[in-house]
């Protein structure tokens, strides 16, 4: 049933995920236990990831910087991703175009 979930999660995330070409410039946080991630929801349909940079310094703090857009079905799939990790305990890695500037979640996965 597990390896199901993870493998529908997988289409999903290949189907609704952005592709990075060789041009594209991301940047990865790698977390070993994703039920560490704080997260708000909030009314604008979009879910706040509040303490990233407990992980890496290089991120910033908390509390707006970094976001997955409820409003989209990638986004949809990304927070299913993620909720999917914490409730395991296991690692995801959150990719954002720029750790130093913050903004939208491009993508999230086990690599």
């Amino acid at each position: 049933m597990k390896n199901g979930r993870i493998a529908a999660l997988s289409i999903a995330l290949a189907a609704f995920g952005p592709v990075f070409s060789g041009s594209a410039r991301a940047e990865t946080l790698e977390v070993s236990n994703a039920s560490l991630i704080q997260y708000a929801a909030t009314s604008d349909n979009r879910v706040y990831l509040r303490n990233l940079s407990t992980f890496n310094a290089s991120w910033l703090g908390c509390c707006g910087s970094y976001y997955i857009d409820l409003t989209r079905p990638a986004g949809q799939a990304q927070f299913s991703a993620l909720l999917s990790a914490a409730a395991l305990k296991g690692p995801i890695s959150i990719y954002v175009a720029s750790a130093s500037v913050g903004g939208e979640v491009l993508q999230v996965g086990q690599f």
